[in-house]
């Protein structure tokens, strides 16, 4: 962790101008990743290991790892990157209902921007319709991650008045597509801020525009 801040600290120019530029730039159309796992390096590295020895707590006697000033350089794989499992298209914009207050509030807690329509819009859309929802056996994190498998698919909706736009164009774009995509393994879905609505649900709540 000391290794990290230091070189963000010595580097922090050079990142806020990498952090600016991926903020500006346009992600509609483009594909992104929802789920991805770790990718073995073409090479091996080197990586330093260290040694350790055992003491005991001088209170309550337990077993100790401490530490020890030793620095071993060993020639392995390398699990440093991640490549995506599944992706999918980035929308112009998501259209989300007003009464999914639970979603929204996290949403707007992460700095995701949003508009409200003002009055009904017939508008061409893609709704994702439902194939499969699982939920996790065991709690992770007290949850019990869902997952949802499904296509979207053209659709026209009449959207009321309060419908909440997020706009794709923003410099959180990225995130909002994690948070929101249905089949996004960190995302809204997974921690089961939408529960109440998937509830023998055939179509997600939210939709998409075609571009």
């Amino acid at each position: 962790m000391e290794e990290v801040l230091n070189y963000a600290h010595a580097h922090a120019a050079g990142i806020r101008k990498l952090t600016e530029a991926a903020d500006s730039a346009s992600l509609i159309g483009t594909k992104l990743s929802l789920h991805a796992e770790l990718e073995r390096a073409r090479e091996l590295v080197e990586i330093l290991l260290g040694e350790i020895t055992e003491e005991k707590h001088p209170v309550d006697g337990h077993t100790m790892h401490r530490r020890v000033d030793v620095k071993k350089p060993e020639r392995m794989a390398e699990y440093g990157t991640f490549k995506p499992t599944h992706i999918e298209r980035v929308p112009s914009a998501y259209y989300v209902p007003a009464d999914l207050t639970d979603a929204l509030d996290r949403l707007r807690a992460h700095g995701i921007r949003m508009s409200s329509l003002g009055g009904g819009e017939k508008v061409q859309v893609e709704e994702f319709q439902i194939q499969g929802s699982e939920v996790a056996a065991n709690e992770f994190q007290k949850h019990r991650e869902r997952s949802l498998t499904g296509t979207w698919v053209a659709a026209e909706r009449q959207l009321p008045k309060g419908t909440l736009k997020i706009d794709m164009t923003q410099p959180l774009a990225r995130l909002a597509f994690y948070l929101i995509e249905p089949r996004s393994d960190d995302g809204l879905v997974n921690w089961n801020l939408l529960d109440t609505a998937l509830t023998d649900a055939k179509v997600f709540p939210i939709v998409r525009t075609r571009q």
